[in-house]
């Protein structure tokens, strides 16, 4: 997806307030794209959401199994 290397660059850039709406639009529209979820996760902990993090990768994991 080309997403998702735009995305991780703004990651890797320092600008992870940009990445994370453009993380969540990306998986909803690809659930199943582990890559999308761990940027969503490293976008949120990059801003202080540590808490939010961690139930993106919980909600994620809840997709897979469904």
């Amino acid at each position: 997806m080309a997403q998702e290397p735009a995305v991780e660059s703004r990651l890797g850039d320092g600008r992870p307030h940009e990445v994370v709406p453009a993380a969540e639009a990306h998986v909803r529209r690809h659930p199943l794209r582990e890559e999308g979820w761990r940027l969503l996760a490293l976008g949120l902990w990059a801003t202080g959401r540590q808490a939010d993090a961690l139930a993106a990768l919980r909600r994620a994991a809840a997709v897979w199994v469904e």
